[in-house]
């Protein structure tokens, strides 16, 4: 799920409707190129509480009468902003195995599978209460929120600090099982699990702690400030502990406030493209590539890959993670093409023997949007057998008006070469995959390459060895 944050136009106060996922955009009144920042780090943000005071009256009447108390009077009602840990990405998991009903007829299946599941969950990130929500579920996805404003948040309410780390959070996201899988039916000699270009938020949920007095009984009920309805009751008393014990937890990380900047090229000045997912950009004029680190845009160095073929129409630069890697198994250090195809003689069925046998390992990752993870570990996959050689321009000229930016960044398409390494495996070889269980995959360099395609019907194909994306798959 995708949030919409509102926001303002820094230059002239416009109200603005923004995707979670934009870069750089346009100002519809004034004409502005920003770019919000952060992207890449943990952002924040608050819903606002809706206020209905007909529904919170029900509310509270209902929830006292379920713990047997009539006609008490409010003493106190204030709001209290609740943080809570939000991962987003992407998890991967391999499956090789046999069937187990195939075991039993003596004609063992035998079983490589890749299955994918997007994550979005959320969990407190605050410790010593119990406010009755251990999730926001959809919440988040439904309804608007703000960019973190301390000084707002106060003026409505009491804000609790994040005592749950970024590395807590992780730890959970990491040893989380995401996809799941008939296990009952599967007798599996290899089982690996990825969770891959998580991104990691904070969002605040407004709640209303509501005091109650009837006589000598004391209550005090949260409320969900957003649908206006109970999710706990206490007795004073025991509110009063839980507050006693979080007065002992101190906040955890800092975080960084989300500031807009020029959405311009620092070289030459000019716009850069506006593209609602991309990290990385590129200007059309100067040819540079841009990244927004720490509130600033830093340039990414690239290699443009002259095409092989001659192109059957315009061609259209897509950009790939190039990653040199040392694969080191048990017995063996597999870093040369040559010992490549020995460990993983399969995948090159039909290709020329290369032309150079000791040159290193690259493992080639699509940088651009692809819609389906499925269909981008393919790609990987098709790109990594072959171990194209490429020639590289001197300068950056070759990168014509049409092409896509970097929508994934290089850690996350770091993450994807272990998923790629498995791909390579076929599902008879058990001596392999038993290897890959305890296998160490070492990235030694890397660079970010553009690779020519030109349409070809339903496709885009490559005009270096001839690989095909469909057009339908690819945001460019």
């Amino acid at each position: 799920m995708d949030l919409i944050i509102s926001t303002n136009c820094p230059q002239c106060s416009a109200d603005l409707d923004l995707a979670e996922e934009t870069g750089g955009f346009h100002c519809a009144y004034c004409g502005s190129s920003l770019y919000p920042t952060g992207r890449q780090g943990v952002r924040r943000y608050y819903l606002a509480p809706r206020e209905d005071p007909a529904r919170l009256e029900k509310a509270l009447v209902q929830a006292l009468s379920r713990v047997g108390v009539r006609r008490a009077q409010m003493t106190g009602l204030k709001t209290v902003f609740a943080p809570y840990w939000r991962v987003k990405g992407t998890a991967y998991r391999w499956i090789f195995g046999k069937t187990r009903s195939s075991i039993k007829s003596g004609e063992a299946k035998m079983i490589k599978e890749l299955k994918a599941s997007s994550v979005d969950s959320t969990f407190a990130a605050f410790s010593g209460y119990d406010l009755g929500l251990t999730t926001l579920g959809v919440r988040p996805g439904v309804l608007k929120l703000r960019f973190f404003d301390l000084k707002e948040m106060g003026r409505l309410g009491v804000v609790l600090p994040v005592s749950v780390s970024h590395q807590q959070a992780k730890d959970r996201a990491e040893s989380t099982r995401w996809v799941e899988w008939d296990d009952a039916e599967i007798k599996t000699s290899l089982d690996v699990s990825e969770l891959i270009g998580e991104r990691y938020s904070v969002i605040y949920f407004p709640f209303y702690l509501a005091t109650l007095t009837q006589g000598e009984d004391h209550r005090v009920v949260i409320l969900d400030a957003v649908a206006n309805e109970a999710s706990q009751v206490y007795t004073l008393a025991k509110w009063n502990e839980q507050a006693r014990q979080a007065k002992g937890i101190t906040a955890g990380d800092g975080f960084p406030e989300v500031q807009y900047i020029p959405f311009k090229c620092p070289v030459c000045g000019w716009d850069l493209p506006p593209n609602s997912v991309d990290l990385i950009h590129f200007c059309r004029v100067c040819r540079r590539a841009w990244e927004e680190t720490a509130g600033r845009f830093q340039e990414v160095s690239y290699h443009t890959v002259s095409p092989k073929a001659t192109p059957e129409g315009p061609l259209i630069y897509l950009p790939y993670w190039v990653f040199k890697v040392s694969l080191v198994l048990a017995d063996q250090t597999v870093d040369t093409i040559d010992q490549f195809y020995r460990t993983f003689p399969l995948v090159i069925t039909g290709r020329s023997k290369p032309t150079t046998p000791t040159g290193p390992i690259y493992f080639h990752i699509p940088a651009m949007k692809i819609n389906s993870p499925l269909r981008l570990s393919k790609v990987a996959h098709a790109f990594t057998a072959i171990q194209p050689e490429c020639r590289f321009d001197s300068d950056q000229t070759g990168l014509p008006p049409a092409g896509g930016g970097v929508f994934l960044d290089r850690r996350e398409a770091g993450q994807m070469t272990r998923i790629v390494l498995l791909s390579l495996v076929t599902e008879g070889n058990h001596r392999l995959q038993k290897e890959m269980a305890t296998a160490t995959l070492h990235v030694l360099d890397h660079h970010l390459a553009l690779y020519p395609f030109f349409e070809q019907g339903l496709y885009l194909r490559d005009a270096v060895c001839g690989t095909g994306i469909e057009k339908r798959g690819v945001f460019t």
